[in-house]
C-alpha cells in the first residue's frame, strides 16, 4: 500500500512486500501466486494468460517472420550467384570453395535474422503509433 494503513481485525490483510511503520505483530500466509491479493490484481490486469496474443506481439511476429524469410531468399540468391560467378562464368574447377561458399551463406543468414528482429520492432512500433 502506497500510504501507511491501520490494520485491525476487519482488515488484517497485507500485501507482499509491504512495511511495517511501527507496532508488533505475528503473520500467518493465507494465499500465494495467483491466489494472493497481488497475484489477482495481476490476474486481472494481465488476464489469465491463456487468451489472445497482445496486437502488437501478433504484428512482431508476422514481421520478424517475414524478415527471416527475405534474410532466406537473400542468402539463397547470393549463394546461387556466387555459384554461378565462380562455376559458370570463371570456369573454377576448384571444389574445395564450395564449403567456403557454403560458409558465406551461413554468413549472411547469421547476420540477416537476428539484425531483423530489432528492425520488426521498430517497424511495428512505428506502423502502431
Amino acid at each position: 500500500e502506497p500510504e501507511p494503513v491501520l490494520k485491525s481485525a476487519e482488515k488484517p490483510f497485507m500485501i507482499s512486500g509491504t512495511t511495517v511503520n511501527a507496532g508488533k505483530g505475528t503473520m500467518l500466509v493465507v494465499a500465494v501466486g495467483e491466489y494472493s491479493i497481488a497475484g489477482k490484481i495481476k490476474k486481472d490486469v494481465y488476464g489469465e494468460g491463456d487468451g489472445e496474443l497482445s496486437p502488437l506481439y501478433v504484428k512482431l511476429d508476422k514481421m520478424a517472420n517475414l524478415i527471416g524469410k527475405v534474410g532466406v531468399v537473400f542468402a539463397t540468391t547470393a549463394m546461387i550467384a556466387i555459384l554461378i560467378w565462380e562455376y559458370g562464368v570463371h570456369k573454377s574447377t576448384n571444389y574445395k570453395q564450395l564449403v567456403d561458399v557454403f560458409l558465406q551463406t551461413i554468413g549472411i543468414l547469421a547476420c540477416a535474422i537476428p539484425e531483423g528482429l530489432p528492425l520488426a520492432l521498430v517497424i511495428a512500433l512505428a506502423l502502431t503509433s
